[in-house]
């Protein structure tokens, strides 16, 4: 195994919090489906269409843990969150720019960012 793919392995780990968990992302044109499994337990599927998708917050959490994607779906209670590093997670993360949900300098932006920050599409509007 690359080392890479190790750090990569090491960060999802610690992300979900179980050893022998992984979060795996597939989509098509029409669907998403988010899956988690664990070890001996069936775990669980997330699946949500492109377009039920309402807004997506990008978390930078720097050098030593994974960034993670939130996203916010028509008809879920909670956000679905995604650590960048899952199996299809970066594939996923792009595709959110290429269906343009998310605009092209909102990505680079929120993918270069190094200062923590939580970016969010579209913008969290504060009330007066």
């Amino acid at each position: 195994m690359r080392l890479l793919d190790l750090i990569r392995h090491l960060r999802v780990r610690a992300q979900t919090g179980a050893p022998g968990c992984a979060i795996t992302v597939l989509f098509d044109d029409g669907l998403v489906w988010v899956r988690r499994r664990d070890f001996d337990v069936v775990g669980m599927q997330v699946r949500f269409s492109w377009e039920s998708i309402r807004r997506v917050c990008f978390k930078d959490n720097g050098p030593f843990a994974s960034d993670l994607i939130h996203v916010f779906v028509a008809g879920h209670a909670k956000a679905i969150t995604i650590p960048l590093e899952a199996e299809g997670g970066g594939e996923f993360w792009r595709a959110l720019r290429d269906r343009k949900i998310l605009p092209g300098d909102f990505h680079e932006r929120a993918t270069l960012a190094t200062d923590g920050g939580l970016y969010c599409w579209p913008p969290l509007v504060r009330e007066s």
